[in-house]
């Protein structure tokens, strides 16, 4: 029984996904501490794997080296953009926060939720204050060499200028107002 082309696709795509999301469950990358830099590293990482893997049986299954890097290239760009879109973005999303706190409103306020007051209250308190947002940020860019701490005095580096710079440019092209 040969498999058709789509289904190749699909399994490889499959196996791709299954190993990158279990990457995650593993202690490969733990200390990289920004999850979109283990996020990249984990990628990496699964795509030579899945390319030796798939190698190794690629004949067996009828498969030819485009079709391989294909697949391959394939599977790497959708985990990519769904790594970015789901874990990246909810992990830093003030939406979220704030959906998150609706969902689960105090039994004994008035109007069934929050007043605008009560979540920029929770915002502030549980966001910024106990989870440590600002801190857990500013550690984030000092990691990737964005931001320097002199004696409690936070600036941007050179790199993070370059950065900001870019992100402007984008912010241009994609017609983003701040």
């Amino acid at each position: 029984m040969s498999i058709k082309l789509p289904g190749k696709y699909i399994l490889i795509f499959l196996l791709f996904t299954l190993m990158y999301l279990l990457s995650f469950h593993t202690p490969i990358f733990r200390s990289q501490k920004v999850i979109f830099y283990r996020g990249i590293y984990l990628l990496v990482t699964v795509t030579l794997l899945t390319a030796i893997l798939t190698a190794a049986v690629r004949k067996r299954i009828g498969l030819g080296w485009e079709t391989l890097i294909a697949a391959i290239v394939m599977s790497s760009c959708i985990n990519l953009a769904a790594f970015i879109v789901l874990p990246v973005t909810l992990d830093r999303s003030v939406t979220i926060f704030l959906l998150n706190t609706l969902d689960q409103p105090p039994a004994d306020n008035v109007c069934q939720g929050y007043t605008e007051a009560q979540l920029q209250n929770k915002l502030i308190s549980d966001y910024i204050e106990n989870d440590k947002a600002l801190a857990k940020r500013l550690n984030e860019q000092e990691i990737i060499n964005f931001v320097v701490d002199h004696d409690r005095c936070v600036s941007l580096t050179k790199k993070g200028a370059a950065f900001i710079r870019l992100s402007k440019i984008v912010d241009k092209i994609y017609g983003i107002d701040h």
